[in-house]
């Protein structure tokens, strides 16, 4: 099956045509990187995935089904661009931003269980931030702040990921081991990924296929069994 289906979408913005018959299937398993020039419909792309968005003509299926039902399900995890800007004020722990992601299986003005938590700390220690459980967010660096954002969209166990160029404003050492992370991530649970980028890829050894994006339409540059 595959994970992510976009079929002939078209989408604008006023008379601005962004995305032309836009195509691309993604595979349950694959580590796909997207790259792109700015302005060309990257992060519109994205929220019309995550069903923020509807496109003019064109269908968009996750896991099997219309992206508007599987976004309501909790099964896509998502990191968004410039995530960790909001946090340097933010007053709240480690543990508490990971928890909020769960506030659908909690339930409104309940208290996390012991289940809750044990999911919580899982996810901190799969991205080796568990001993900041308790420390203040905004007290951490840019490339620890991205980690934790990222195990806020892995508390939920999704099916399949999408992280919004998450290695903006994080230094070249953050890079490195986010992308080593993702790998091992995408090895051992066969976790489904789709990362919007810039560059670095030569860094992020576990993508096995690149998509571009340009001039509305969506090429693929190196597919299953390539090389980076």
């Amino acid at each position: 099956m595959q994970a992510i289906e976009i079929q002939n979408v078209d989408f604008a913005y006023g008379k601005e045509l962004i995305l032309k018959e836009a195509s691309a299937g993604i595979d349950e398993g694959d580590f796909v990187a997207l790259t792109g020039e700015n302005g060309t419909g990257k992060s519109t792309l994205l929220r019309l995935l995550l069903a923020e968005l509807k496109p003019l003509r064109g269908r968009i299926r996750l896991l099997g089904e219309d992206n508007d039902r599987i976004i309501r399900s909790g099964k896509v995890g998502y990191v968004a661009q410039n995530g960790t800007y909001a946090n340097q004020n933010f007053p709240a722990t480690v543990e508490e931003i990971v928890t909020a992601n769960l506030y659908k299986q909690i339930g409104l003005f309940r208290f996390p269980s012991k289940s809750h938590k044990h999911q919580v700390y899982e996810a901190l220690e799969k991205l080796k931030m568990s001993e900041f459980a308790k420390t203040m967010i905004g007290e951490l660096s840019g490339g620890q702040q991205q980690r934790i954002m990222l195990a806020r969209a892995l508390v939920i166990k999704p099916e399949l990921l999408i992280l919004d160029e998450p290695t903006t404003g994080i230094d070249m050492k953050s890079v490195r081991q986010l992308y080593e992370i993702l790998g091992e991530l995408h090895e051992s649970e066969k976790l489904t990924i789709l990362m919007v980028t810039h560059g670095h890829l030569e860094e992020c050894a576990g993508i096995n296929r690149i998509l571009h994006l340009e001039d509305g339409k969506i090429e693929e540059v190196i597919g299953n069994g390539g090389e980076l």
